[in-house]
This record gives structure tokens, sequence and C-alpha cells, in this order.
């Protein structure tokens, strides 16, 4: 190549890279801009801790565990109102297992029993029209914060100025005996493609908990998986409680055991990392060499 085509080539790549430099100072300016927007005309609603307070949440039942940390944060008793009807905002290509409801009646009925058994949470019902309560869950919706990264917990601190130490448990149970099972669980969302489960077949205790879909699919790769199936979500977290070692990616089982600190592994997925283990024996899995290597290693 000629000097001049060289030059052209450089003078190509100096533009392109001003016109990202340029998109990303664009983007950012928007995000600015509606924050500051949220902040002018925004609801908020600025918490001191109180002996008691009641709540309301929309989301999915991952979402609702990971709310849990700002109403301790608020209240020494705590009163949820679940709402049936709350809709989907996924996009297109994220069916969620649930369909098109947030938090259909059936499922609101199978997370009673664990949020009751919490002794910070006195009264678990459905949210109606005529239902008042003191602090809203859903405010963080809206906002303009990046809700593709960070950590889905901190969503809603802004909101309540409140925090919380999410390190420590914040879902207790009664001790578990614990056994040799690893407990798998898989969704088929927020998957990192580049990781194989299939190595984990040396293992001689695996158990999975999730929908049956989802069991068929790992299944392929991990054919003996045992498939532990239960009645209700209280039922689910002692399962995970007495494994020797939870695996889940960015679902509602992980949350469990990340309320919990259970051992445990996460698949991050890489384009929406909004699930960040914090404390006890925990770690974010990117790599199939790391994944192979740290289980191999707590395992061995």
């Amino acid at each position: 190549m000629n000097n001049q085509g060289s030059k052209f080539i450089n003078y190509v790549l100096r533009l392109r890279k001003k016109y990202r430099e340029k998109k990303a100072r664009r983007k950012l300016t928007k995000f600015s801009l509606d924050i500051k927007k949220y902040n002018d005309n925004g609801t908020f609603q600025f918490a001191r801790f109180q002996e008691s307070a009641s709540f309301k949440h929309s989301g999915h039942t991952g979402d609702v565990i990971y709310a849990l940390p700002t109403m301790k944060s608020i209240a020494a008793t705590t009163s949820l109102y679940l709402n049936a009807g709350a809709k989907s905002s996924l996009p297109p290509g994220f069916r969620h297992p649930y369909g098109d409801d947030q938090l259909p009646e059936k499922v609101i009925e199978m997370l009673r029993p664990l949020l009751l058994s919490q002794n910070y949470i006195n009264k678990v019902e459905k949210f109606t029209k005529d239902t008042q309560v003191d602090f809203d869950l859903d405010l963080f919706r809206g906002t303009s914060q990046n809700l593709a990264a960070g950590s889905i917990s901190h969503w809603y601190f802004p909101m309540f100025g409140v925090s919380y130490d999410i390190s420590e448990p914040w879902i207790s149970l009664e001790q578990t005996k614990k056994n040799e099972y690893i407990i798998i669980s898989r969704s088929s969302r927020y998957n990192n493609e580049s990781l194989d489960y299939g190595f984990l077949s040396k293992y001689p205790k695996l158990g999975f908990v999730g929908i049956e879909s989802e069991y068929s699919e790992i299944k392929k790769s991990v054919p003996r998986i045992e498939y532990f199936r239960v009645r209700d979500f209280l039922e689910l977290a002692l399962v995970i409680n007495s494994s020797i070692l939870f695996i889940g990616n960015q679902s509602f089982p992980y949350s469990i055991a990340e309320a919990m600190k259970v051992p445990r592994l996460l698949e991050q997925c890489l384009y929406a990392p909004n699930v960040i283990p914090v404390g006890g024996y925990s770690h974010p899995i990117v790599f199939q060499k790391q994944f192979e290597f740290i289980v191999g290693n707590y395992m061995s």
C-alpha cells in the first residue's frame, strides 16, 4: 500500500473514532438530561426507619426477592402487597415463563410461604385498586436508571434514600442438613451461550430446579441430572439451602441463593449483567475454563 492509501485509511479511522465518541456523548447527555428531568419532576418516597410499613410490588418473583433489603432498611415489620394484574414490559424475544403477567395469582400463592417464613414480613396479600400502602416499590421503573447493569437490589435504594448491606443474608431458614447435591437452575433467558454444563456429569449427585422445559433442555448436556419438583417457593428455598453448591443464571432460583448466601456460582449474562454475587462463597462465571476450575477446586 502506498503512502497516500495509508493516510486515507488513517483518516477514515479517525473519523470513525470521532463519530463513536460523539454518539457516546449524545447517549450520556440523554441519560443525564433524563435523570435531571426525573430529579425535578419524579416521585420519591424518602424514608426514615420505622416500626412497621406496607409495600406494593408489581415485578417478577426475582425482583420481589431483590426488593426485600429495601423493605428491611425501612421498617422492622412489613406487609407486602403483590400486584397480580401488572403486565410484563420485556422486549420482544424475552418471553417470561409466566407469560404476559409479571405475577400471576398462582405464583403469588407459591411465593407467599417463603415470604411469610421471614420474621420481618407479617403479611403477604394481593394488591387491589383499593389497597393503600406506605411505599411503592415500583418507583424505580421509568427513571432512566440503567437497568441492564449494576445490581437489582440497588435499583430501589435511590427512590427511598436508603441502603442495606447486601453481603449479609436477607432470607433466613431453619438450619437444614447439607446433602452432597450440586443444585442447578438455568432458565431460557439471560444465558451465557459460551458456557457448557456438560463437564458437571462427572460429579455424582446433580439436581435441577426450575420448570420442566428448562429441565428437558439441560438434560441434553447433563443426561443423568435429577429433577427436584417443588410445591412452593419455600420448598424451593429449602432444596437450595441444603445443597453443597448452587449454580444458576440470572433467574428466580438464583435470587433465593443470593438472598440466603449459600455457596453459589452465577452464570453471568454478558449483555445485561444486573446481578452481582456479594458475600459468602460466590463467583460470577464468565468463561468456560474459569467455570470448570472453580467447580473442580470447590469440590476437591
